[in-house]
């Protein structure tokens, strides 16, 4: 007895199995995700035929990435700790000071290590302030290449759908859209961690 094969399903197992696939390590991993994504939003042309679903499996690996990527986020918690912990030295600092500045024997360097204590506390909050700082730009850039990347196949799913009748690809961009939206939805919970 013969099954009925889908011709899209042998040529996308085809396509799959031969796609070569590169490994990113865990350390090029942002930078492979911004580069990938620059070189993707520069290049609106249309892909050829055979290259729409490979092209929707490289942005499958992109998603998994960025999930990775979302893993070794910073942690808001840690953020908080180090704020408050910040803020309780500094305000032991001000009493302190109060105390050495309504003092009649107090010595020169008392004052000194009191700054000196207190350029250290503002050395410790402009650490976790740029770490703040590089973790919302990651994710501006991570949301600007996702939404750059939506547009794009939204363009191509309109020329290659609606004005070429190419029905069957139908199912390809329904798997895409729901990886992009699936990936801007990852940004955004992580965006209002921060």
């Amino acid at each position: 007895m013969k099954l009925p094969v889908n011709r899209a399903a042998v040529l996308v197992l085809t396509l799959a199995s031969t796609a070569p696939l590169k490994t990113v390590s865990a350390q090029e991993q942002p930078q492979a995700q911004k580069t990938v994504g620059a070189n993707e939003e520069t290049s609106t042309s249309m892909p050829e035929l055979a290259d729409v679903i490979p092209l929707s499996a490289e942005l499958t690996v992109r998603q998994a990435a960025l999930v990775s990527e979302m893993e070794d986020r910073l942690d808001p918690s840690e953020v908080e700790d180090g704020y408050e912990r910040v803020q309780a030295e500094v305000d032991r600092l001000a009493e302190r000071f109060e105390r050495l500045r309504t003092s009649e024997d107090y010595k020169q360097n008392e004052f000194v290590e009191l700054s000196d204590a207190l350029r250290q506390e503002r050395e410790s909050f402009e650490e976790t302030s740029q770490r703040v700082r590089e973790a919302i730009r990651r994710l501006a850039d991570f949301r600007e290449d996702w939404v750059a990347e939506e547009k794009r196949w939204n363009e191509w799913r309109d020329v290659l759908i609606q004005e070429k009748g190419l029905d069957q690809l139908g199912s390809t961009f329904e798997k895409v859209h729901a990886t992009i939206d699936d990936a801007l939805g990852l940004v955004v919970r992580n965006w209002t961690r921060c």
